[in-house]
């Protein structure tokens, strides 16, 4: 059914955010919220365009294999690419983040995109790595059967992520075979199908060079590092600002509890299932249902809108607009076509 995954996604959100709303009080729910501390989430909003900035400078490194792009564009593209994310279902946002830097930096379209893959499984890999130091060093508020599932949550997310890695890698040292086994397999389909699909793989599989050049890992694998210290800190700070005194770790579970729900279908943005992943993470240390829905709606709604309004900026700055974003044979005001 045409839009159905839209519609399953909206109907997910709404069914998590009425269950959480039905089981709290109303009037403790406002005094939880008007209890904030507003300094405290002013210091965590940096810390969320910190994240920004610190996923720009990667980018930056994942790139150069195939060109060295300014930080201004690889800047503008992510902060344009994050904020679709919030407003455009399905993630778009990634497509559109290539499309930018495709337009503004003369690169492909398909080549920049296989750079945001392999962005994304960076952020897989990071996350599983907190995961598995909490659960080795840090004592966390879970029984011995919840530890199990997380570890072989952990491991059924590792094999996923690596066999996407596998897949890619391949594709990129021996594109040839994979060509021509597309080939055989789409043999039934029309041949100018067929030919368009093998020539974005092969541009595709020119983006991911980024595979086998180890000069910039040390670089990657610290702004990795950076970007989710910073945000599992910027969980932590807005814990703090509603009085909740819980340990720094408790951002970091957050954080890996949180990128395991946006993986759920939901509508733009991962309303309902971020606050569902937020609000169960939160009842593990007896926080109560008004305090956690409040932490969850403040920690959700200062990273949504302040991508957003971040994004805006630039979005405005490269004269574009947001039906602009689905025309990608459109070129970015004031730079060249791409070039493929």
């Amino acid at each position: 059914m045409k839009h159905g995954h839209i519609w399953i996604g909206t109907s997910i959100s709404l069914a998590l955010l009425i269950y959480l709303f039905v089981r709290v009080d109303y009037g403790q729910l406002w005094l939880s919220l008007a209890s904030a501390d507003l300094s405290m989430l002013l210091i965590a909003s940096v810390l969320v365009t910190g994240t920004l900035v610190m996923r720009a400078w990667r980018w930056q490194y994942l790139l150069k294999p195939i060109k060295s792009v300014r930080f201004s564009n690889s800047m503008s593209a992510t902060a344009i690419g994050l904020m679709a994310n919030m407003i455009l279902p399905v993630r778009l946002g990634e497509i559109v983040r290539a499309m930018v830097l495709g337009q503004r930096e003369r690169i492909a379209k398909s080549a920049s995109f296989a750079t945001v893959v392999v962005d994304r499984l960076l952020d897989g890999f990071t996350i599983l790595f907190i995961l598995v130091v909490l659960l080795l060093v840090v004592p966390l508020p879970f029984d011995q059967e919840w530890q199990r599932r997380m570890r072989w949550g952990g491991l059924a997310f590792f094999l996923l992520y690596g066999g996407v890695f596998a897949l890619l890698f391949y594709l990129h040292r021996a594109p040839t075979q994979v060509l021509q086994g597309v080939r055989r397999l789409c043999s039934r389909l029309p041949t100018r199908w067929v030919d368009r699909l093998c020539r974005f793989l092969e541009s595709f599989g020119a983006g991911l060079h980024a595979l086998d050049r180890t000069e910039y890992l040390g670089q990657i694998v610290v702004t990795s590092l950076l970007l989710w210290g910073l945000m599992g800190v910027y969980n932590f700070l807005i814990v703090l600002a509603f009085q909740v005194h819980l340990p720094l770790t408790v951002g970091f579970i957050l954080l890996v509890a949180q990128a395991a729900a946006v993986m759920i279908p939901a509508s733009p943005g991962f309303v309902g299932t971020h606050h569902a992943a937020s609000v169960a993470c939160l009842s593990l240390w007896g926080v109560s249902p008004e305090a956690s829905l409040s932490i969850a709606l403040v920690m959700h709604a200062i990273g949504y809108f302040l991508t957003i309004a971040i994004g805006a900026v630039y979005l405005w700055a490269v004269g574009l607009s947001m039906r602009d974003l689905g025309q990608p044979g459109r070129s970015v005001a004031g730079t060249p076509s791409p070039t493929a």
